[in-house]
């Protein structure tokens, strides 16, 4: 089972990462969920209370991934369209 695990984790940090570079793939929640992957096998040493840390920043990302072009298109003068046309 840890070997799964651990083939699994490698896959998900992976894609996470080409994820970071390609718009369609969520790269920051496949890494945290690569990193999850390693947190559960036996070999693992990661505490709990880092991976609360890591999620709280994944979701700071995330949320900022998707909310923050639209709203710096219409700050800085974009129009409506142009705001929701960045969030896609």
């Amino acid at each position: 089972m840890d070997l799964l695990l651990a083939l699994l984790a490698f896959l998900l940090s992976i894609t996470g990462i080409v994820g970071c570079i390609v718009p369609v793939v969520p790269g920051v929640v496949l890494s945290y969920a690569g990193l999850l992957c390693s947190w559960g096998a036996s070999y693992s040493q990661i505490p709990a209370s880092t991976l609360w840390l890591w999620l709280a920043l994944t979701l700071a990302v995330s949320v900022a991934d998707y909310f923050l072009p639209g709203w710096m298109t219409r700050r800085f003068g974009g129009s409506r369209a142009g705001a929701i046309g960045s969030a896609f």
